[in-house]
């Protein structure tokens, strides 16, 4: 089972406020030069707490506008900001994985004596603003605490007319994760056998966490979002982390509320739409992914080669690789049918025979009372 010294804080080591001494935004800009001067400004206003710094993270994602010039005149003017243009074009997985990436040196660049722990990355979007400018500080004050490794708020849709809507994003969450559960059975698995807590997944506009629980034992990173996600990276994130940490380390905290647009469901006269939201929502459980028209357009060869442009195929690919590590699979093997069965003689000779193995909970790495699971090779 996860034990909390393995990843993030490890005893003796002891946090007060002062001891965070930096926040890093980390936000992907796909084409958001609109957005851009609005998101610097809010961030701006934000109220610094004694000893720790902010500095935010861009990591432009292929834009064509000007996203990337007016994030180097920003940086001139207000909080530091390191642009990074490395990632591969329109997969937000890879803007997110390199600007953590970024993050983290410039940390250790300019805080050479400093320990991970000391580190907040917040993983934020670009259409997004903060709703307090007390922000910092109640991240301050959330990770004081050295059990608390994520921490998130509620998200509030904005239109382009001022309206806000505070249910929207409540009822996604609670469809979302029938949704996700769906994409795991449809994949012949069960998600409550893969993370600690099957709670509501985090994903979304604004995550915040510790630098450290990205890192192993060792102080190598081994976590991170993956370049293969031009979708749905925030889901596999989300998992990944849920699978390595307690319920406990995991806040929600209503003081980090934030807005984010609601483009994509509003009306013409700029109002947020509810029959749009429901139908997305809807059609994402009971039909398929809603795909952004920016993923249409890649090539057929490029989403069958490689990329993963849904979030079935993201799910999917993370059951593979999370199969992978638990059963100690060799090359060629693969975990196909995953079952209840009772145990009998004629099954505990097929179990010998390593036909069939117990089915073992990604989380704990225990035994799944009754689950069963085969092991074929190609």
């Amino acid at each position: 089972m996860f034990i909390e010294q393995d990843r993030g804080i490890t005893q003796p080591e002891k946090l007060n406020h002062s001891e965070i001494k930096q926040v890093t935004f980390v936000i992907p800009a796909y084409n958001e030069a609109a957005n851009i001067t609005p998101l610097i400004n809010n961030l701006q206003s934000l109220i610094e707490p004694q000893g720790v710094k902010l500095r935010v993270v861009i990591s432009d994602n292929g834009s064509v506008d000007d996203t990337k010039k007016i994030a180097k005149i920003s940086s001139v003017n207000c909080v530091p900001i390191t642009l990074v243009s490395d990632s591969i074009p329109r997969s937000i997985g890879s803007a997110r994985k390199i600007g953590i990436e970024k993050a983290i040196e410039v940390f250790s660049s300019n805080n050479p004596l400093s320990c991970p722990s000391e580190h907040i990355i917040v993983n934020f979007d670009a259409d997004t603003q903060i709703a307090s400018p007390n922000f910092l500080v109640a991240i301050q004050e959330i990770f004081a605490n050295p059990h608390i490794m994520i921490s998130y708020g509620p998200i509030e849709w904005v239109s382009r007319s001022g309206a806000v809507d505070k249910n929207y994003k409540y009822l996604q969450s609670r469809l979302s994760n029938i949704r996700l559960k769906k994409l795991f059975r449809d994949s012949g698995r069960k998600l409550s056998h893969y993370i600690n807590d099957p709670q509501d997944i985090f994903a979304g506009a604004c995550t915040v966490l510790r630098e450290s629980v990205l890192r192993d034992p060792n102080q190598n990173i081994t976590l991170n979002f993956n370049h293969m996600d031009r979708l749905g990276e925030d889901i596999r994130f989300s998992l990944e982390l849920q699978r390595i940490l307690l319920s406990s380390q995991i806040l929600m905290d209503r003081r980090l509320l934030v807005r984010t647009s609601a483009r994509g469901l509003e009306t013409s006269s700029g109002e947020i739409s509810k029959v749009k939201g429901l139908a997305r929502l809807l059609r994402g459980i009971f039909i398929g992914d809603h795909i952004p028209e920016t993923t249409k357009q890649f090539k057929q060869s490029e989403e069958n080669d490689a990329f993963n442009v849904s979030l079935f195929s993201v799910v999917r690919s993370f059951i593979l690789e999370t199969d992978q590590k638990t059963y100690q699979l060799k090359a060629g093997e693969r975990v196909t049918n995953v079952r209840r069965m009772k145990k009998t003689k004629a099954l505990e000779k097929r179990i010998s025979g390593e036909d069939i193995r117990p089915a073992i909970h990604a989380a704990t790495n225990e035994e799944i009372p009754d689950y069963y699971v085969t092991i074929e090779s190609n």
